[in-house]
């Protein structure tokens, strides 16, 4: 949020696996990339609120007592086979 004006949305449905070693950090300039500074500011200050409805939305995902399940089941990505699908590459971390 940029003040009360919503200048991003988190797609919880599109998450994906990545292994530790293909994450690098970003450096951004704020006086020159506000946006994504915004950006990083709103997930560093939120990342447990973050982290929580990532859990919950993956969860439900497979929870067929839940009452999302038939929409999370249409709208997400089948988190378990992307899992399953990425440990079969070896990733070498990045240099730098």
């Amino acid at each position: 949020m940029n003040g009360d004006e919503e200048i991003a949305n988190l797609l919880y449905n599109n998450m994906f696996p990545v292994q530790l070693p293909s994450i690098t950090k970003v450096i951004i300039d704020p006086l020159v990339d506000t946006y994504c500074a915004n950006e990083i500011r709103y997930i560093r200050k939120n990342w447990k609120e973050i982290e929580e409805k990532a859990k919950k939305v993956y969860d439900e995902r497979y929870d067929i007592k839940s009452r999302n399940y038939s929409f999370l089941k249409k709208t997400c990505c089948d988190f378990k086979k992307l899992e399953k699908e990425y440990k079969k590459y070896t990733i070498e971390p990045v240099q730098g």
